[in-house]
């Protein structure tokens, strides 16, 4: 099966890559950086230069490439995580943008099958209360599906989350 990887570098890229080579699959892997294509050559797939954000560009990879899988691990994030809200802006950048370019690459040249990477995030707990619940809408101006007003009352902690 021929597979095309965009964030092949990424930390579950590049072992993804090698994966899927070990099991006979044709991968092709994508990265922006030209720096990076020789971390794909190692892991067994055929390296492609690209900007997810060029739509244009990555609808002529795909094409060019013609997947039966398009897989999207597209994320960027600081290397010791996430510490503030602003931290994830360059991330929702990629989610906004990058990843609808390429889902949208995939539908116009009938790739049947996309994977996307999900994330998140887990931090400690305060040592005493309850647990602080975080429910950031990376989107905003969009209600998340499922999503409930705040006035509702958690029925472990009977408070507002």
């Amino acid at each position: 099966m021929r597979v095309l990887v965009a964030g092949a570098t990424s930390v579950p890229g590049l072992p993804l890559l090698r994966e899927l080579n070990s099991r006979g699959h044709e991968v092709i892997g994508v990265t922006r950086s030209e720096s990076k294509t020789s971390q794909i050559e190692a892991a067994g797939a055929k390296p492609v230069v690209a900007d997810v954000f060029d739509a244009d560009e990555i609808d002529n990879v795909v094409a060019d490439a013609g997947p039966e899988v398009v897989v999207s691990l597209l994320t960027t994030l600081p290397k010791w995580g996430p510490k503030r809200p602003k931290d994830f802006d360059p991330a929702k950048k990629l989610w906004s943008i990058g990843a609808p370019n390429l889902v949208r690459a995939a539908q116009r040249n009938a790739v049947r099958r996309v994977v996307a990477e999900s994330v998140v995030f887990a931090y400690g707990y305060p040592t005493s209360g309850p647990p602080v619940v975080d429910e950031t809408n990376l989107y905003p101006g969009r209600r998340r599906r499922g999503a409930t007003p705040c006035s509702r009352r958690c029925a472990a902690w009977s408070r507002p989350c």
